[in-house]
């Protein structure tokens, strides 16, 4: 069979005067869509058909009926809706249906949350991970972490849960059968990206107080938030911990997921790779954010997720630092191509991606390794760190220049760089200008916030403490402030779950 419409018309034929569709018949959908799922990512064969209109409406009229009818048929339902997400052109027809069930639907999936809260080994996460595909399909990956806690009884626990349940089904095993490389030599990669990708927006989100204080609430989202209703967000934090820590492989799978698609961008495995390079920073940064905002809190939760990320993780040396020394490296060889050809073909928005990329990494690293010692030694195994951001023109010479050296002495401070604050001495007492040490000084001191931590008491510190000097700071003007999306450093929101950058 090669399409949607044989499966159902097949299987239904039989019993076209039913209001809802059976278990056998479900079954045999079932079966017959998985088959298309494979024909689609081997052949790119379209699950959208031919089936006239009537055909169609008594399908999904149908497929409604098993959801609302009680028969204990939901689960195999929501089956179906996300095998037939996969297909765009179905999103529609979805929509339509989960309008028209949307009472039901609600009142079973608070049954279901109930659930697992009850049985945290319940079934349920592989019913809710198909929930969460139909969602981010048929609603073209704009979900929302308020939309995501909505399905469990805005319980942050069973939320992040969910979100793992969804990012384990992309990568089931580390076998070749399901790598990256493989996926992009198919025609749909782009969909399981693009949910990776979401899940880790939705992560960031559940560290934000406008997540939990919006609407009637929204002066809590101001900047006292956390003073104000500081036991309240706690309690939200802890439970987001508490799912973290009680979902372990939800760190441990996007580590998989970020390594295997830096493998297959760094050695080419396939002819579009690099194509997966700005999916990969925008899922990195989220992730990143997201743990550094959870760490960046005083309470209790804050010391356990440490913990967790720390001994049961290796995000920071497998998958953060390899992107930095590859992208380095990428963008030296585009510094080259554009000396040799000026008028090139290299992307602009793809060089602006990488190195906000970069000034945000920077920004988490100098954080983390301030809360997280572990992750001190990593750093250090990359001792010219440091001096390859300094020196590499495409960073030097933008925008960020400022940013850039700020950022990299917080980073020689914390994790106690020796060989980067030697050359960070170099660039101070031979490339810094009074007017870049008065603005660096600012973005050291006078913009300091929780994400700007420095450790005084560093053995690095005193080196570095004249770039320090409050008494010369001075803020940016309009005129000199760096531009959020102007000229060959712009970058286009067109990343599907963007957020941090």
């Amino acid at each position: 069979m090669s399409s949607l419409d044989d499966a159902i018309t097949t299987v239904c034929a039989a019993s076209a005067s039913l209001t809802y569709v059976t278990e056998p018949e479900l079954d045999a959908v079932i079966t017959m869509l998985e088959g298309l799922k494979v024909n689609v990512c081997a052949a790119n064969v379209s699950y959208a058909g031919n089936m006239t209109v009537a055909q169609t409406n008594s399908f999904w009229s149908r497929l409604c009926g098993s959801l609302v009818a009680g028969t204990g048929l939901e689960g195999k339902s929501l089956r179906i809706m996300a095998l037939i997400a996969l297909d765009a052109a179905n999103h529609p027809m979805i929509l339509g249906c989960l309008q028209a069930i949307g009472e039901t639907l609600d009142a079973f999936l608070s049954r279901a949350a109930t659930q697992l809260e009850d049985n945290p080994e319940a079934p349920m996460w592989s019913l809710y991970c198909d929930v969460l595909k139909v969602f981010y399909r048929a609603m073209d990956y704009d979900l929302s972490a308020v939309q995501v806690l909505d399905l469990v009884n805005r319980k942050p626990s069973l939320a992040v849960g969910i979100l793992d349940a969804a990012l384990r089904s992309i990568r089931p095993d580390a076998s070749a059968a399901e790598s990256i490389a493989t996926r992009m030599k198919v025609s749909n990669w782009q969909s399981d990206v693009a949910l990776a990708v979401c899940i880790s927006k939705n992560l960031y989100q559940l560290s934000l107080h406008a997540t939990y204080f919006d609407g009637a609430d929204a002066e809590r989202s101001s900047a006292t938030a956390a003073s104000q209703h500081h036991d309240e967000f706690a309690k939200f934090m802890n439970g987001v911990v508490q799912g973290i820590v009680n979902s372990s492989k939800i760190m441990e799978t996007s580590v998989a997921l970020l390594v295997d698609w830096l493998g297959c961008i760094r050695d080419q495995r396939c002819e579009h790779a690099l194509d997966l390079l700005p999916w990969l920073e925008v899922f990195m940064s989220n992730l990143l954010s997201f743990i550094a905002n959870v760490l960046s809190k005083t309470d209790e939760s804050a010391v356990v997720l440490r913990k967790h990320v720390a001994a049961e993780t290796t995000l920071v040396p497998d998958a953060v630092l390899p992107y930095l020394s590859f992208v380095l490296d990428w963008l030296e060889r585009q510094q080259q191509q554009q000396q040799a050809s000026p008028n090139g073909t290299t992307s602009n928005n793809t060089i602006g991606r990488s190195v906000r990329t970069i000034l945000l990494l920077l920004k988490l690293l100098s954080f983390m390794t301030h809360k997280v010692k572990l992750f001190r030694p990593h750093v250090k195994a990359m001792p010219t760190l440091i001096q390859r951001i300094l020196t590499q023109p495409l960073l030097w010479n933008s925008p960020y220049q400022i940013d850039f050296i700020a950022l990299c002495t917080r980073l020689c401070v914390n994790a106690e760089l020796e060989v980067g604050t030697a050359f960070m001495e170099h660039v101070a007492a031979t490339a810094l200008t009074r007017d870049m040490r008065a603005k660096v000084a600012w973005r050291l001191t006078g913009a300091a916030d929780d994400m700007y931590p420095i450790n005084t008491l560093s053995e690095t510190y005193p080196k570095l403490e004249s770039l320090f000097d409050e008494s010369i700071a001075e803020a940016d003007t309009p005129s000199t402030a760096p531009p959020q999306q102007e000229g060959s450093y712009a970058v286009s929101g067109n990343i599907k779950g963007e957020i941090a950058l």
